[in-house]
């Protein structure tokens, strides 16, 4: 399925719990996010929850009122360049991503909030460090406020910038490019990548929580029940 300019015009629309206007593209089937320059700047919450988006990508530059957007259970394993500072708040819960060298786009985004537990990238050596580097803007990782003691740990071992980084980037990204991207259905991904170990009940329970979810916040207390 596309998401045509014609989907996209007569998707439902709400205000979430945040007082956030929210244009709804869930579970449509959608392989990539395309024509969201037809929204004409009009949403803060854009959520493509629970389809097949495989890649991140197609965020126009110029949604300067688009704050978050929800992503959770597809299967993104890409993450393109993206060059829209005014997103805050990205939810990647149970996706595709398996290395921390996909993350690496993510250094241009302004993001202060963030959620990918649910991706097999959670269990890599130095993942929160990693990202609270890439993302100096960030102030919750996974429904975790992030530390100034993290950052320090993170700037002692990663470097004070990308330009001025230390051996240990360029060995994560070069040994990210070798790993192959992994094709696990997402109740599989969901029960392999979580810190919690859950019944058959409570995974059936936490995508449908996932699948319900309209803002950032819920996603964040998924989180913190996922990680236990």
């Amino acid at each position: 399925m596309k998401l045509t300019p014609q989907l996209i015009s007569q998707a439902p629309v709400y205000v979430n719990p945040e007082k956030r206007l929210t244009l709804n593209l869930r579970d449509q089937q959608a392989l990539f996010i395309e024509n969201l320059d037809t929204t004409n700047n009009t949403y803060n919450v854009i959520d493509l929850t629970n389809n097949d988006i495989i890649e991140l990508s197609g965020i126009p530059e110029n949604l300067d009122k688009l704050e978050t957007l929800l992503l959770a259970n597809n299967n993104i394993s890409r993450v393109k360049e993206v060059h829209n500072e005014h997103v805050r708040s990205l939810s990647l819960v149970n996706n595709n991503v398996t290395s921390l060298s996909q993350l690496e786009p993510l250094r241009h985004w302004k993001l202060e909030h963030l959620v990918l537990l649910g991706n097999k990238v959670v269990q890599e050596h130095n993942y929160r460090l990693f990202v609270v580097w890439l993302v100096p803007t960030l102030k919750v990782l996974d429904g975790e406020k992030v530390k100034a003691s993290e950052r320090a740990e993170a700037v002692e071992l990663f470097g004070e910038s990308y330009e001025k980084a230390t051996p240990v980037l360029d060995a994560i990204l070069s040994s990210g490019a070798k790993k192959p991207v992994e094709t696990k259905s997402k109740q599989e991904r969901l029960a392999e990548n979580t810190v919690k170990k859950l019944s058959d009940e409570e995974k059936a329970d936490l995508l449908r929580q996932l699948e319900e979810a309209e803002s950032i916040e819920e996603v964040e207390r998924i989180s913190a029940v996922l990680k236990g």
